[in-house]
């Protein structure tokens, strides 16, 4: 459905009888290969120069923690992460500057990877000290926009049956 019928024709009746976009060979938007230096948008160029300023500002990092209790399956958990970054380009793509200019690149994606720790058998002590060190590693560390995923992911299990995902999107 072409952009300009969706906006005059919107209600579901007259959106149904229209051609796919399929069906009447407009272009489709295609993901561009791993690989590929594309150029920033406009936004994208301006949080580059934001990042060039104060590369350590942690402003747009968004950081999430979700408690998980009862049986988990962690193999599935970490394997369905993986599925949805190579699935989608946005959380593999990083910035890399050639002359001065900066532009986006898709990483491979067979290059990531969920991490996992148990701390159940570990003391009190030693449980809060180890999940603060991952809230610092994965949540708390800024980007590198050259040189690593602009996302991150872990896996916690503090006792039986409580895990804590982490995860951050720059």
């Amino acid at each position: 459905i072409s952009f300009k019928d969706f906006f005059t024709r919107c209600t579901p009746k007259a959106l149904s009888i229209l051609p796919t976009t399929m069906e009447t060979g407009e272009a489709v938007i295609r993901t561009a290969p791993a690989g590929v230096d594309i150029p920033l948008s406009f936004e994208q160029e301006r949080l580059w120069f934001l990042y060039q300023l104060s590369p350590d500002d942690l402003a747009y990092s968004i950081p999430i923690i979700y408690r998980l209790e009862g049986a988990l399956d962690v193999a599935l958990v970490l394997q369905s992460i993986t599925y949805l970054v190579d699935r989608h380009a946005a959380l593999r793509t990083n910035v890399f500057v050639r002359d001065g200019v900066p532009y986006q690149r898709i990483l491979p994606t067979s290059d990531f990877s969920v991490g996992f720790t148990d701390l159940q058998d570990l003391p009190a002590a030693a449980v809060e000290r180890d999940f603060s060190q991952l809230l610092s590693d994965v949540l708390f560390r800024p980007f590198e926009l050259e040189s690593a995923y602009l996302f991150r992911a872990h896996l916690v299990l503090e006792n039986d049956g409580v895990y804590k995902l982490l995860l951050n999107f720059h």
